[in-house]
């Protein structure tokens, strides 16, 4: 199987993490890196550049949760899901 989209993970929790990645296996998504630092994420997704970005929501403050949507272009494609 070709994977063909990027997956980046930003999760505090490593057990989230590690289970979001099994599940992701023997898809089309290759998971490309993950973070357990939304900061840190942040620095590297203009170099990784990442097809899917998939957050924690609570490793955002409230307000900036209401603009998230303004994050999202940082990927390399045009469709976005946010799921909170």
């Amino acid at each position: 199987m070709v994977r063909q989209n990027k997956v980046v993970i930003v999760e505090a929790s490593p057990l989230i993490s590690a289970g979001v990645e099994k599940l992701l296996e023997e898809t089309e998504y290759e998971v490309a890196a993950v973070f357990t630092d939304l900061r840190k994420a942040m620095e590297r997704l203009s170099v990784i550049k990442p097809n899917v970005l998939i957050l924690n929501p609570l490793q955002l403050e409230f307000t900036r949760r209401l603009s998230l949507h303004d994050a999202l272009p940082i990927c390399s494609r045009s469709r976005s899901a946010v799921l909170a």
